[in-house]
């Protein structure tokens, strides 16, 4: 399905000002490439050797006033991997395409596939019977190897626009024929779209982020955290994920009615997640959201020293934000509020000087990893 989505789509930007005559005596098309790709999908002379095993007439070059072929490869928030290829003639850019595949093998043969058929008129001529065939069918079905524009798909098979282009342009010397209309579904969907937003797609990453928390201290308490996420991500609104964490947060030195005080939060997380907006590399989930930790406070500068251990523990919901900056890599931020289960008091002697706040308030920023 790829193979036809691809063909089609390039085909009427490669043919638009009428398709040559094929010759023998074929020119050699010279292109500069310009490629940015992850280390672990594609690289420049992968792509190379792919368009070179489609046409034998485009070199590629180092010459400034050779064709650009500007060719960025990238891994979705879906999994996928994205591509998009553009062309830039005498310093002026074409329109991009762009495509989404499963894999980088995918996405290399494709984009070697637009640009055999962007700089080739020849490859064009050859298979512009595959393609007028493919315009008169409602739906493409089966496999690669019967894609308009693929290698291996015999041409001149059976009765073609391409045989009826001949004897037209025989009969009216100087016409030429007008390249096809094509109506096909996008290139980025594979399959019924219900049953792609249904799919989940599991991944799994790691953050360690700065945090600070208010309420159980007189004072906001910093601290770092780490926590992991399981994502189950879905091209829809209802998009599962859970997240477990840990932080430590602390302060000290607080100057209180009797002495000085200092409190220590070491506590651990649960954010259940069910809701996800997203937009482009910006995921944004709504979750509920689990405190409980062990809270710790002690005296000083006080006739009285002491310190002791509480349970604390609070919940409410929370809001997750990440920002994909490449394959592997996000930035994420957090805030989370709610309710405060136990509040107790602290206090020098018989004066309470703090009461745990109603709610409590944390809020991080951090980046993370992803696993798989």
């Amino acid at each position: 399905m790829i193979w036809v989505v691809v063909v089609l789509a390039t085909l009427p930007a490669a043919v638009g000002g009428g398709i040559p005559a094929a010759s023998t005596q074929a020119p050699i098309a010279r292109a500069r490439l310009e490629m940015r790709a992850p280390s672990d999908c594609t690289g420049p002379a992968d792509l190379v050797a792919r368009v070179a095993a489609r046409s034998p007439r485009i070199q590629f070059v180092e010459d400034a006033a050779a064709i650009g072929v500007r060719a960025t490869f990238g891994v979705v928030v879906s999994g996928g991997v994205s591509a998009e290829l553009v062309m830039v003639e005498s310093g002026v850019a074409r329109v991009p395409r762009r495509l989404v595949t499963r894999t980088c093998a995918e996405a290399a043969d494709a984009v070697a596939l637009m640009i055999a058929i962007a700089l080739d008129p020849v490859w064009v001529k050859e298979h512009r019977a595959v393609a007028g065939r493919a315009t008169s069918e409602p739906e493409v079905t089966g496999s690669p190897d019967r894609a308009a524009g693929s290698p291996s798909a015999p041409p001149g098979t059976s009765p073609s626009t391409s045989d009826l282009a001949e004897k037209s342009s025989a009969k009216e010397p100087g016409r030429q024929l007008p390249p096809p209309q094509v109506s096909l579904p996008d290139p980025t969907v594979a399959g019924s779209t219900s049953t792609q937003a249904l799919r989940a797609r599991p991944r799994t990453s790691v953050h360690l982020a700065g945090q600070t928390i208010w309420g159980p201290a007189p004072a906001v308490m910093p601290g770092i955290a780490v926590y992991a996420v399981h994502a189950w991500d879905r091209d829809a609104f209802w998009s599962p994920a859970i997240a477990v964490g840990a932080f430590h947060a602390w302060t000290s030195d607080l100057a209180e009615p009797g002495g000085k005080a200092a409190f220590a939060l070491d506590a651990a997380t649960l954010d259940a997640c069910a809701l996800r907006l997203r937009a482009s590399v910006v995921n944004v989930r709504a979750c509920a959201a689990v405190l409980v930790g062990r809270l710790s406070a002690s005296g000083s500068d006080t006739d009285a020293p002491a310190s002791f251990a509480k349970l604390f523990a609070a919940a409410g919901a929370a809001s997750v934000l990440t920002v994909d900056l490449g394959s592997r890599v996000e930035l994420s931020a957090r805030i989370g509020t709610g309710l405060t289960l136990w509040r107790d008091s602290f206090e020098f002697a018989t004066t309470p000087f703090h009461t745990a706040s109603r709610f409590t308030t944390s809020a991080g920023i951090g980046v993370g990893f992803r696993l798989w």
